[in-house]
């Protein structure tokens, strides 16, 4: 791959990743809304959520601290794949 085609093959990956990240984000958020009519009730569930989904996904420790069964359920955030991929580790395997 020379230098001049890099964007060519990165800006599409880059658009396709977002707009699943932003579909998968926007269908959460529809679904929680829809199912639950209280407003209390969203409210709590979403930062029940969005702590789930920030804090403890293994993004600022390394995934080997992670009991083995839960390594690759937490692969499943758009965020651990992300990390691990900066980091330097294969796309499809845990660590």
């Amino acid at each position: 791959m020379s230098l001049p085609a890099a964007p060519y093959l990165v800006l599409p990956h880059t658009v396709l990743g977002t707009a699943s990240l932003w579909a998968w984000a926007s269908t959460l958020g529809m679904h929680i809304g829809v199912k639950n009519k209280e407003p209390l009730t969203v409210m709590r569930l979403s930062n029940i959520l969005l702590v789930a989904i920030t804090v403890f996904p293994p993004v600022y420790y390394p995934a080997t601290l992670l009991p083995e069964g839960a390594r690759m359920p937490a692969f499943l955030l758009p965020t651990v794949a992300v990390s691990h991929l900066i980091a330097g580790g294969p796309a499809m395997r845990h660590p």
